[in-house]
């Protein structure tokens, strides 16, 4: 079995972090059936290591496919991206029986083209694992009229070429929350899996004290003063939303607040 993941491009990024901490779970659960991992990109790869010895078990490759790069990036159109995708296939040995298609964030309104390819490829018999990290209707305006500009202008025939339908396309979520709203537009409960970002712990970090210390001296407080730390990445449709406690504080939208009395 090989496994093609696909994405616009691997710089740097969550989506690059996302795929090489799959990677890194593979190697260390063992590969199974896989036999060969193939990256496929538009051709940016800044996020990638210099070379996969991390991955002994996987035997990774990476390939470029220009027309995959995102339409603001990408020099010319893409409109032959289903067959230039599928001849991409064929010519590094992938074969739809011997193949899974795991791609990221493909109705995201980065490259139009690519959800042509995916509703193409999957009637020519192609498996594909279609893996959502966020979603242009959740305070995406931008991307999401670039899809309606250039889609269906019906509401019914855009969401399905949104979301596309077949028995060979399954769809991945990060959360309960994102697997409840595509369960309740249609997508079949047994092609439809939840499967948060794996998270790998950091290596070489410095000891507590001394690290603490050197905290201490840049916010200029004292060791016996306490301190939160709420790592958070304020972007609303991800991770801010109604308000929480924490201790004595109240955390809503990004700002820190203390709680009454």
């Amino acid at each position: 079995m090989k496994l093609v993941v696909i994405h616009f491009h691997l710089n740097r990024g969550g989506v690059t972090s996302v795929v090489l901490n799959h990677l890194r779970a593979l190697q260390q659960v063992g590969a199974g059936d896989i036999e060969e991992v193939i990256l496929l990109h538009g051709g940016r790869t800044n996020g990638l290591p210099k070379d996969f010895s991390e991955f002994p078990e996987l035997s990774v490759q990476s390939h470029p496919l220009p027309e995959l790069e995102y339409d603001s990036e990408r020099a010319g159109d893409a409109e032959a991206l289903p067959q230039l995708l599928e001849s991409k296939l064929q010519a590094i040995n992938c074969r739809p029986s011997e193949t899974i298609l795991h791609a990221h964030n493909h109705s995201l309104g980065k490259n139009v083209e690519f959800l042509t390819a995916i509703e193409s490829l999957s009637e020519s018999g192609w498996r594909w694992l279609l893996q959502i990290h966020d979603f242009a209707e959740d305070f995406r305006p931008t991307n999401y009229k670039h899809l309606r500009g250039h889609l269906s202008p019906e509401d019914e025939t855009f969401g399905k070429q949104l979301y596309p339908q077949a028995k060979q396309i399954h769809y991945a979520v990060l959360n309960g929350r994102d697997r409840e709203i595509l369960q309740q537009t249609g997508v079949s409960t047994d092609r439809l899996h939840t499967l948060p970002n794996p998270v790998f712990p950091f290596d070489d970090l410095p000891e507590h004290e001394a690290a603490r210390k050197k905290v201490n001296q840049v916010l200029g407080i004292t060791s016996e003063q306490r301190l939160l730390v709420y790592p958070v990445r304020g972007i609303r449709r991800k991770n801010i939303g109604d308000p929480f406690i924490y201790g004595r504080l109240r955390i809503s939208s990004g700002n820190i607040t203390p709680m009454p009395g």
